[in-house]
This record gives C-alpha cells, structure tokens and sequence, in this order.
C-alpha cells in the first residue's frame, strides 16, 4: 500500500523530450541512408516552395505552405518544428514513411509540431538542404519554437 504522506513521482518525460526520444529509438535502426547527391532530379515545374508535393504518400498532415513561413507559424503557435529531408526512391526513407510515421504514438506525439517534409529532389529544397547542412537522406532535425537546432538524425552515409 502506498504512503499517503509521500508525493507519488511523475516519471513521464515532457512530450517534447518523449518525441524526441521516440524518434531516435525508432529511427535510428532504419537508417542506411542515402546520398542527397546520387540521383537528386532538379525541380520540374518551378514548384512553388520546397515543401513536398507527394505528401499524399504520407500519412502525416505536412504543412502546406514554405519553410519560412512553418518556423513563423512554429514560433507563433510555440511549436517545435519537425524537419523531414528526404526521397521518394530512397529506401530508408520509405522506411521511415511506412515503418515509423505510421506508429499511433509517433503520429501522437508529432501532434505537437509543424511537420515539414522537404522533397530533396526539388531545387529549392536542395537549397534548404544546404542551408541546413544536410549530407544525404533521410534527415530529421527538430527545432524549438525560435528556430533553434534541438536534435538531428542525419542519414549514417558519410
């Protein structure tokens, strides 16, 4: 029987750090990784901002609009923001996309973010890629509500 007097401890993580967590742990196995440089197609169309436009394939809600315009909504709304580079012909990707987004307590906890999928055979993503010194795909990284870098799972490819 428990102690009335003894206040019981909350062992749960806050569900930023549980995210984040979670992330690595079911990440991390799938990841070989490939090279953002192999086959990158450039931008057919002049698509209008570097977020996916095969996130039908997805089940996650990306965001609809730019990369600028999910870290204003991010900081607005004090979100973290969740980054996804990647391919739709890279096979870690489609693991990630069909072994891990789909999880109940993944899409529970990215609940909380502004998920952003940048398709890395688009220009403007590439240019996104560089900025954010990404080597190849998958690539995750999150970031707090002002922008800042908290974690990133970069694809194991040197």
């Amino acid at each position: 029987m428990a102690d009335a007097r003894r206040p019981q401890r909350n062992l749960r993580l806050p569900p930023f750090r549980f995210a984040t967590a979670l992330l690595l742990l079911a990440v991390v196995p799938t990841l070989a990784g490939c090279r953002a440089s192999e086959t990158a197609a450039p931008e057919a169309g002049g698509a209008p901002n570097a977020v996916a436009t095969r996130a039908a394939t997805h089940p996650i809600p990306w965001f609809a609009g730019s990369v600028e315009e999910a870290f204003a909504l991010a900081k607005a709304e004090r979100k973290p923001v969740f980054l996804y580079w990647g391919a739709v012909w890279c096979p870690p990707c489609h693991a990630l996309r069909t072994k891990i987004f789909p999880r109940p307590e993944f899409q529970a906890r990215l609940a909380a973010t502004v998920p952003v999928y940048l398709d890395g055979d688009t220009e403007r993503a590439q240019i996104w890629g560089e900025k954010l010194g990404t080597s190849g795909y998958p690539t995750v990284i999150v970031f707090d509500a002002d922008g800042r870098e908290v974690t990133r799972i970069p694809s194991l490819l040197p």
